[in-house]
């Protein structure tokens, strides 16, 4: 049964009255009468109780109107649908991410992109870097957020989201905690606390190479898998550690955020997704992203 003869009936239905309805569908009242008596031949039953001055729904043709209009309505959605769909608009979008993206940048990115895409759906997860790229390479995830790219893996695209300075976070009761700005140089003698070796190993040698480049190597006396836990570690007492700027916003009690010089290492977020991956949500996804990164480099950045 072809839709546009569904429509015919529908828009017969509603007019009572061939002459007016072959005007509503811009064709001959002859064809669309025989396309009505093909249609009841089909269905082999009446849908129109025809008099020389009126035109009728039959109970059948009632019940078929009613019918009728429900799959043109299902029809219209699903194809509404996969439009929406197609241009990305409407959907799932996975995004994996460091714990760290989640100070700043992924509550921008998603403030910016929810409103502009409500019918998509984000599922959010956080891990550590090998497990981002992990779930974005095996299709697990549909785009990550990491701080440093394991290797040059050719298999993903990637944007830098967001560059941002290390800062060091210190016991209040440091010493040098008096100070607002610390060169880097200073910290040569102190124990630190840093990202894992093995599981965060992109993030941890950035901290070395910074130290590196004030003179010294880091002697790290403890490690830890997240920010938030070296943060916590440094409350205690057991070392200092250097960590991104946006990690300030993790405010704790016993510790004092103070900006470095004597560095010029610059940390990274990245965007990452795997190559050939043309999901159309993941498009806009990225396309707002980089967006937000024009505005953000807009801005000056704080001394």
């Amino acid at each position: 049964m072809e839709f546009r003869r569904l429509r015919q009936f529908i828009v017969v239905a509603e007019e009572l009255n061939f002459r007016r309805a072959a005007e509503r569908l811009n064709m001959a009242q002859p064809p669309l009468s025989v396309a009505i008596q093909q249609l009841e031949a089909e269905l082999g039953t009446r849908l129109f109780e025809r008099g020389t001055r009126f035109v009728r729904l039959t109970a059948a043709g009632a019940l078929f109107l009613r019918e009728a209009n429900q799959i043109l309505h299902a029809v219209e959605r699903a194809a509404s649908l996969t439009r929406s769909a197609g241009a990305g608009v409407v959907g799932r979008l996975r995004v994996s991410f460091v714990p760290s993206a989640a100070y700043t940048f992924l509550p921008a990115a998603v403030s910016r992109f929810g409103p502009q895409f409500p019918d998509v759906e984000l599922d959010l997860a956080e891990g550590v870097t090998p497990e981002v790229m992990r779930d974005v390479l095996s299709g697990e995830t549909d785009v990550g957020l990491v701080r440093s790219m394991p290797g040059d893996d050719r298999a993903v695209e990637t944007y830098v989201a967001q560059e941002e300075r290390l800062i060091v976070a210190l016991p209040v009761a440091h010493p040098l905690a008096r100070r607002q700005r610390i060169p880097l140089g200073l910290l040569r003698h102190e124990d630190f606390v840093a990202s894992h070796g093995m599981r965060v190993p992109g993030f941890r040698s950035q901290i070395r190479e910074a130290c590196e480049e004030a003179g010294f190597e880091p002697r790290v006396r403890h490690e830890a898998v997240t920010i938030p836990t070296i943060v916590s570690l440094v409350s205690g007492g057991l070392g200092v550690a250097l960590v991104p700027q946006a990690a300030s916003a993790f405010q704790h009690a016993g510790v004092a955020y103070r900006m470095l010089t004597g560095t010029r290492t610059r940390v990274k977020l990245i965007l990452v997704w795997k190559r050939g991956n043309d999901y159309p949500v993941l498009a806009n996804f990225v396309r707002t992203v980089r967006e937000l990164t024009r505005v953000r480099r807009a801005v000056p950045e704080r001394a």
